[in-house]
């Protein structure tokens, strides 16, 4: 049995030295070069995934706010939002804008057509644009959906007995024991 053993060790012995051997005659370690690194102007892979991101979020959103614009005219915002939506791979048939603008103010009509005079700018037809007012009701929920779905904590301890939110959005929690009732 000793034997036995002993050859096996030997064997393993063996083995791990002629893999710790193989492992050390491989190529040494290259150090990085500026070669091994892309131009900073090739567009990379990352690159066009954010892009593609920026502009599904901007079309899926596609409303417009006082922020979008500077004073009557379209600011920088506003056209990298409106750029984005363009660039977006869903068909303009057409292309909804919502404008959610104070009708009250004197500048509202004069943004939506500098809205109009970007997107026809920007190579679109006038049946590629549909202009709409208030923001997008596709997109906006409640808080409370969200917020019921979050871990009730009281006192910083989870509350294991916390209820979803009711129709009215207003989730409860039991009240935790005060474990300092009682103590003097």
């Amino acid at each position: 049995m000793n034997k036995m053993i002993f050859k096996l060790r030997n064997t393993g012995l063996t083995a791990l030295g002629l893999v710790l051997l193989a492992g050390c005659h491989g190529k040494a370690n290259k150090t990085p070069s500026a070669m091994d690194f892309p131009p900073p102007d090739e567009v990379r892979s990352i690159n066009r995934f954010n892009d593609a991101q920026s502009a599904a979020g901007a079309r899926n959103d596609a409303t417009l706010y006082p922020a979008h614009f500077n004073g009557a005219a379209l600011s920088s915002l506003g056209a990298h939002k409106l750029d984005d939506m363009i660039a977006d791979d869903d068909a303009c048939e057409p292309m909804t804008v919502y404008v959610n603008l104070d009708e009250n103010d004197a500048r509202t009509e004069k943004r939506r057509s500098a809205v109009v005079a970007y997107l026809k700018d920007s190579g679109l037809r006038d049946e590629q644009i549909k202009l709409a007012d208030g923001r997008n009701p596709d997109v906006h929920s409640p808080s409370s959906l969200g917020a019921s779905k979050l871990y009730k904590i009281e006192d910083g301890k989870l509350a294991d007995n916390a209820q979803p939110a009711g129709e009215d959005g207003a989730g409860t929690a039991a009240p935790a024991a005060n474990s300092s009732a009682g103590a003097k």
